[in-house]
Order: C-alpha cells, then sequence, then structure tokens
C-alpha cells in the first residue's frame, strides 16, 4: 500500500517538475531563433543554459516568448 502511494507521489512531482516533450520542443524552437540566444545555447538575458531550461514546467523565458 505504501509503495503505492509512494509511486504516484513520485509521479506527481515528475509531472510537475518536468514539462512535456511537447513543450520542451516548442519552448526550443522558440530560443533557437531568438537573436539572445549564443552559440553555447545560454541566454544573453539571464545567463541560463535553455536547452535546460526549456524542459522546467515552471521555468519562463526572461523576455516572455513562452
Amino acid at each position: 500500500m505504501i509503495w503505492l502511494i509512494m509511486t504516484n507521489y513520485r509521479q506527481m512531482f515528475r509531472e510537475y517538475l518536468w514539462a512535456s516533450k511537447e513543450k520542451q520542443e516548442k519552448r526550443w524552437g522558440i530560443c533557437k531563433k531568438c537573436p539572445e540566444l549564443k552559440k553555447s545555447n545560454r541566454c544573453k538575458k539571464c545567463g541560463c543554459f535553455m536547452k535546460v531550461k526549456t524542459k522546467l514546467n515552471l521555468a519562463s523565458c526572461p523576455i516572455n516568448k513562452w
């Protein structure tokens, strides 16, 4: 019983933390076209590694593109 509860909790946390694949791909597509993206895949505005940031569900673009 406790194993089932923990499994459900982990799944909910995973869904809360990580964006869906579709959302990740859409965000990354926007970032790739942005003039603020450096060749290192870091954002000039916030300094984040955008390949990682686009995967985080609660993250946002510093210039509100997504």
